[in-house]
């Protein structure tokens, strides 16, 4: 794909974006050179601002799965998260803070209880944490069981 058009087309999404309600650090990058017009978006979003987004989004009234995936990510510092449908766990991304120094993905399981650190980076790494939320579903939506797809997610992310 030519560069010109590539840089219109992510420039374009995220005029589409930030008019959507999304903050000014939203960035958007092509996501992988085989595939022409396919984008990522990049942007750091607390449980607040994402529940207003999604209210936004929904006429003013989340639906329950929505709601209660917020009510979970409220104060536990997380930045971004994955839930799949049946919501037998859950990825956060905690920040540096009181806890640790570095930026961890840590698996939640159902109840709410960390259960593994799936991913540690000193510094914040997007396409990292992309890739391994992207992997997360695909191994869920293959069927994977939890214990696989952590050992999995931890072999493949690490230390970055």
């Amino acid at each position: 794909m030519n560069k010109t058009l590539n840089a219109l087309i992510c420039r374009h999404a995220r005029d589409l974006l930030l008019a959507q309600g999304l903050p000014e650090e939203t960035d958007v990058d092509q996501r992988n050179l085989k595939y022409p017009g396919w984008i990522s978006i990049y942007v750091r979003l607390d449980a607040p601002r994402l529940a207003t987004l999604l209210v936004n989004r929904h006429d003013g009234v989340l639906p329950p799965h929505l709601a209660s995936a917020i009510q979970k990510l409220t104060g536990t510092g997380a930045e971004l998260g994955f839930t799949p449908a049946h919501e037998r766990f859950h990825l956060a991304l905690c920040s540096p803070g009181d806890v640790s120094q570095l930026w961890m993905l840590v698996l939640v399981n159902c109840g709410g209880q960390p259960f593994a650190v799936v991913q540690v980076q000193h510094i914040f790494t997007p396409v990292a944490i992309s890739h391994t939320l992207a992997l997360a579903a695909t191994l869920d939506a293959q069927g994977y069981s939890v214990n696989d797809i952590i050992h999995i997610l931890m072999a493949e992310g690490g230390q970055a």
